[in-house]
């Protein structure tokens, strides 16, 4: 970290919201079709057919649905691997609905399968693991540890608007670059270590 220079730090933050403003920009016609589909699922009390059929619509519905099932078992929640499907009894219009498999939401789906509890146990877990890799880390490393922020928060901003844990590419991505920042960290705050190591091979 000493060479992360407050000039460094201000340019590194200058590029970054140039191109998050642009990525904005270029998605405006997305974010006006979305706010209409959401608007118009939110301007009926009970939406129902068409409504349901847009991607944001159906999105909420699942919403709907995840919220409604976790309020009527919130503490164990219904099993792991359960579906929309099966709980369409809480849909607006059941009939309407596409046929997927999950709730397009991590961290509702968490709670329709484990309720709060088995929920509780996930955050602690998470928890522990973000103190270990970014904290813990901070305090001798503060370019990895900004690294694994950055993963940690693009992983969990996925897991807004899908199911992060049941996409293969993605967990597989997020492994090995964990994977990749802490070898850098090992290699950062041991040094000594990969000098011995190479030693060896060399002997060898």
């Amino acid at each position: 970290h000493r060479h992360l220079t407050p000039k460094r730090l201000v340019q590194t933050i200058a590029i970054s919201m140039v191109l998050f403003i642009s990525a904005i920009w270029l998605m405006t016609p997305k974010f006006e079709q979305a706010y209409h589909e959401a608007s118009n699922y939110l301007s009926h009390k009970e939406p129902k057919g068409k409504v349901l059929q847009t991607s944001i619509g159906n999105r909420l519905e699942y919403y709907h649905i995840a919220t409604s099932a976790v309020a009527e078992q919130p503490i164990l929640g219904y099993g792991a691997g359960i579906k929309p499907i099966k709980l369409s009894r809480f849909s607006h219009d059941a009939g309407a609905m596409s046929q997927y498999g999950h709730f397009h939401n991590q961290y509702l789906q968490t709670l329709v399968e484990v309720g709060w509890l088995g929920a509780t146990l996930a955050i602690t877990a998470f928890l522990f693991l973000l103190y270990q890799l970014v904290f813990r880390t901070w305090q001798k490393d503060i370019k990895v540890a900004c690294g694994f922020f950055v993963l940690f928060s693009v992983y969990l901003l996925t897991g807004l608007f899908s199911i992060s844990l049941g996409q293969g590419v993605v967990n597989s991505m997020f492994v090995l670059m964990c994977a990749a920042l802490w070898a850098q960290h090992k290699h950062t705050t041991h040094p000594s270590t990969s000098v011995n190591s190479q030693k060896i091979i060399t002997l060898k």
